[in-house]
């Protein structure tokens, strides 16, 4: 653009551009991938500094008011694209939008979802919020049982968690059996100690193997869903966009197309919402 380039005034900002050192070889604009040389006075100006400088403010003046500068919001780093990227607050004037960092940069992995205001992501969630409150029995509940029960015939069919179970009702056998001889007085007193203590050694270890083999993905998992159903059977219907409420089951947002977005909640469910960008 002629009323922004340095060369109109005898200046030259060398590595505009760069080639990129690895195949395949490509030529492409520096975006701050590599330092940028202003160099004053490398020929003859064509305009005055002066005037050009002028010329520069209204620019600027002119800019809408953008602003790139992450902030803490409720939205950063919960909205995800389909295309695998992140999406990013941008403000524009008074305006507050999120857009995805693909379609946002000129490279390889360009983004065709562009950008939505962030109003779209409220009245999305609101929608989605009464919706699941006023069913939560009908959905929710029913949901958290199947797995529960899916859970427990997986953890009954788990070899591992059935041989622990076997091992900590035999130690438990030995120590009674230990426990009746030397009320009888059949065993040496030092031997039934050491011997006792050897076993309610194995015994905390194979209960610790056993809580923590039950303690796993699928166990946090189904916290997670009694909790979310515990949020909704409380809770009354929402006309305005709440950060807590949000906040509390909502673990991330994904951007499917410009007219669909999912919300992945507490629990490891999801549920989509078709969305208008305007």
């Amino acid at each position: 653009m002629i009323l922004t380039n340095e060369k109109y005034i005898g200046d030259t900002l060398l590595q505009k551009s760069f080639t990129t050192d690895a195949l395949p070889f490509c030529h492409m604009p520096n975006r701050g991938e590599k330092p940028k040389y202003y160099v004053s006075g490398t020929h003859q100006p064509i305009i005055e500094r002066k005037l050009f400088d002028e010329v520069q403010q209204l620019i600027n003046l002119k800019k809408p008011n953008i602003d790139f500068t992450p902030q803490t919001k409720v939205f950063s780093k919960k909205i995800k694209c389909i295309c695998g990227g992140t999406f990013r607050r941008k403000k524009c004037g008074e305006k507050i939008y999120w857009v995805c960092r693909n379609h946002d940069h000129n490279n390889m992995l360009k983004c065709d979802i562009r950008q939505i205001h962030d109003s779209v992501f409220q009245k999305a969630f609101i929608k989605l919020y009464n919706k699941l409150r006023e069913h939560c029995k009908a959905i929710l509940v029913p949901m958290l049982r199947q797995l529960e029960l899916l859970s427990e015939r997986q953890r009954s069919d788990n070899a591992q968690l059935a041989e622990l179970r076997k091992e900590i009702s035999e130690i438990k056998q030995q120590i009674y059996l230990l426990t009746v001889l030397n009320s009888q007085g059949t065993l040496d007193g030092a031997y039934f100690t050491k011997r006792t203590q050897e076993l309610d050694r194995k015994l905390l270890t194979a209960q610790k193997q056993l809580h923590a083999s039950l303690d796993d993905k699928d166990s946090e998992r189904l916290d997670n869903l009694r909790k979310l159903i515990r949020i909704l059977e409380k809770a009354e219907p929402i006309t305005e966009f709440d950060e807590i409420k949000f906040g509390q089951i909502v673990d991330k947002i994904t951007v499917l197309s410009e007219k669909e977005i999912r919300f992945d909640l507490i629990g490891g469910i999801g549920f989509t919402e078709r969305i208008k960008r305007w």
